[in-house]
């Protein structure tokens, strides 16, 4: 993991005094963060903090959570799935050459989505 805090420093992907970057937002009351994962795919930021692809949906929660100020409720386990394999698949079709990016969102009136195209939910 310390490998890919170096190579985010020297792409440019941290804030000034050392913290990690980060895309998430809140607009309008939704919720929205792109994932970034290290070129060999052993982690990924959300919420610009460092975790493992399979833990990318409770790691969204949670930021979602703090960042919304109230709870966030679980990302549907089928939702979560395909979050997850979406991600690993890319990186796989990447051929751990490249940062992958995947948007994630929260919206209060329609639940969890991720981008792939189109908003998948």
């Amino acid at each position: 993991m310390k490998r890919l805090r170096k190579i985010m420093a020297e792409e440019g992907l941290l804030k000034a005094g050392g913290q990690w970057g980060s895309y998430a937002f809140v607009q309008n009351g939704v919720w929205e963060d792109t994932i970034v994962t290290s070129p060999n795919g052993d982690s990924v930021l959300v919420g610009g903090r460092e975790t493992y692809p399979t833990d990318v949906p409770s790691q969204a929660g949670h930021v979602a959570t703090k960042m919304l100020g109230g709870r966030v409720p679980d990302m549907p386990r089928p939702l979560a799935q395909k979050l997850v394999s979406k991600i690993e698949e890319a990186e796989q079709r990447h051929g751990n050459m490249d940062y992958v990016e995947v948007s994630v969102k929260y919206d209060p009136s329609q639940g969890w989505s991720y981008f792939d195209g189109r908003w998948i939910s």
